[in-house]
């Protein structure tokens, strides 16, 4: 969707963003502890072969692309914060 002004924009996020740390109806709380187990587990992966790190970890040399009906499809870019990679 495209906005006429920032200020639309500007409307717009704060209304699809505003719930964004409510947790949602029925969630079932986690001990901190786990929460902390799960942080501790979690994979950063940075540079060039990302990408492929990624594959190594998801089993799955094609995990960033989802095919979709009518031949359509969706990729995963990861950004380098240096445009001078791309």
């Amino acid at each position: 969707k495209s906005y006429k002004n920032l200020q639309g924009l500007g409307q717009h996020e704060s209304l699809i963003h505003s719930n964004y740390n409510i947790p949602q109806v029925g969630l079932i709380p986690q001990p901190l502890e786990a929460i902390s187990e799960f942080k501790k587990s979690l994979k950063l992966c940075f540079g060039v072969g990302a990408y492929e790190v990624l594959g190594q970890i998801f089993n799955d040399s094609n995990w960033g692309v989802r095919e979709y009906k009518n031949q359509q499809q969706t990729w995963v870019v990861l950004v380098s914060q240096n445009m001078s990679q791309m």
